[in-house]
């Protein structure tokens, strides 16, 4: 079977992840992604990966694509000649619906939903009307709007694959498509092979990946303050990752970006892997890329109440709780840890999703 994926750019882990999947289904694939040329992939993909590249502006993302956007993928689908287009995110699910009923081809599709983006987009817009943020609580209705309405026109008749059972059932209760199912941002095995790991440090340590220590992005991503107390407190030391705002000091340990797989090794030299974000409603839905490399890595996930994870861990409600946990914990079993890990918490065990979402829609 020939796949040809179509994401922003082969910078998305996920789209990079299903890559391998369907390379170990015996698929042949093609990508076609936005912005950056030549693309520079996190993981270890390019070979035997036919590539194509249609130039992307910001406006597309709001559905204000241009004819030379679908001429370049009219190129690709003609060369790669696809028997399945695999959509990443709702931006191109509509971007290629488009072009198959303006030119009447018909190729099967599958529609890989990695945000839930409609809820994502009206929990942004009242955040910002909230804050009495009017010119971008407009901004986020409109794409609110937008994507409801994108949704509503092509998940129906799209074979769907989400990163929670959470999206999948939203999807399925709302629009029954043809099919619908998740894979959660678990790493797959030709991705946990090339990882390596360091010992771990003597001290508590604990690790987290993202800005959101120094700039709240999301409501939902909210870690505002928890610097500044950590500083304070010292529950542990704090190696923190992509933050470019934080500095170094006694008790954290600031490296700014690291390439992905480089955050298995620094991952590995701690004890606890944080997703420090208060509890929030929306939890439910996400599926964090990063609690999933930690526990590969012999870091013990913390994490909120609300956000789904596949095992027990230690959980909180507060930053009270947060704190209390990290300073009290034992310290876990590196191996323990990596075991819980090893033959549950990776995407090859959901390739069955894979294989059914591709075979419904033939």
């Amino acid at each position: 079977m020939r796949v040809l994926h179509i994401e922003e750019n082969l910078v998305s882990t996920r789209a990079e992840r299903f890559i391998q999947l369907d390379s170990k289904l015996g698929h042949n694939v093609g990508f076609l992604g936005g912005f950056e040329r030549p693309p520079t992939p996190k993981l270890d993909i390019l070979d035997n990966l036919a590539l194509y590249h249609v130039g992307l502006n910001r406006g597309f993302f709001l559905g204000r694509i241009s004819n030379d956007h679908y001429e370049k993928l009219g190129a690709a689908i003609d060369d790669f000649d696809p028997d399945i287009i695999h959509a990443h995110n709702i931006h191109f699910l509509n971007f290629v619906q488009i072009y198959l009923k303006k030119n009447r081809v018909e190729i099967p599709i599958v529609y890989n939903d990695h945000e839930f983006w409609s809820e994502r987009a009206s929990l942004i817009y009242k955040d910002h009307l909230s804050s009495l943020n009017l010119i971008k609580s407009l901004q986020t209705y409109y794409k609110f709007r937008l994507f409801k309405r994108w949704e509503k026109s092509y998940v129906p008749i799209s074979a769907v694959l989400t990163v929670s059972k959470e999206i999948a059932d939203a999807h399925s209760k709302k629009y029954t498509p043809k099919f619908v199912s998740y894979i959660p941002n678990m790493p797959t095995n030709a991705e946990l092979n090339k990882a390596r790991f360091d010992d771990r440090e003597e001290e508590r340590t604990a690790v987290y990946v993202g800005p959101d220590f120094s700039k709240r992005e999301n409501p939902f991503r909210d870690a505002r303050g928890l610097l500044k107390m950590w500083r304070k407190k010292r529950p542990a030391k704090l190696i923190l990752l992509g933050d470019p705002f934080a500095h170094t000091d006694e008790s954290v340990k600031s490296l700014g970006r690291v390439p992905h797989m480089k955050i298995y090794e620094y991952s590995s030299n701690a004890h606890f892997g944080l997703l420090p974000y208060l509890p929030h409603y929306f939890h439910e839905y996400c599926s964090p890329n990063k609690i999933y490399i930690y526990i590969h890595s012999g870091a013990l996930p913390i994490l909120p109440k609300k956000l789904r994870f596949e095992v027990d861990v230690p959980r909180f409600s507060t930053a009270e709780e947060f704190f209390a946990i990290l300073s009290n914990s034992p310290l876990p079993d590196v191996d323990e840890v990596k075991m819980i890990a090893k033959d549950t918490l990776i995407a090859d065990r959901y390739l069955e999703n894979l294989k059914q979402a591709y075979e419904i829609t033939q």
